[in-house]
């Protein structure tokens, strides 16, 4: 052994390899918890659009009974209206349901809905 300060080349080469083995298994966990960050971004963000959307409905033009699909960025948005009558006392109500869903297909991103008193 000599008396000079430093490390070896062996030193430093299992230094790296003991830093790759360690990123090679904490690199593929941080990507998945970005996509889901990314995920639940794009889900509070379809959310807010289908309350927007509930709010929006039967102001601008009467609340036709039936459903209506329309396209909004890559969602799809399918706002539903049902007439039903609740009992006890007989009440004629509408249920209006609007959902976010991606337009490739897949699980809804939000859905929502409410009951307003039938005309």
């Amino acid at each position: 052994m000599s008396n000079r300060a430093g490390y070896s080349l062996l030193e430093v080469l299992i230094a790296f390899a003991v830093m790759a083995m360690v990123l090679a298994v904490l690199i593929p966990g941080q990507a998945r918890l970005l996509a889901l960050a990314g995920a639940g971004g794009d889900r509070v963000l379809a959310l807010d659009y289908a309350a927007s959307r509930l709010d929006a409905l039967g102001l601008a033009e009467p609340l036709m009974i039936g459903t209506r699909e329309t396209v909004y960025r890559t969602w799809r948005v399918t706002e539903r209206v049902e007439q039903e009558i609740l009992s006890d006392p007989p009440l004629a109500v509408l249920r209006i349901a609007v959902e976010v869903s991606p337009a490739g297909g897949g699980a809804p991103l939000a859905r929502i809905e409410t009951l307003r008193p039938a005309p």
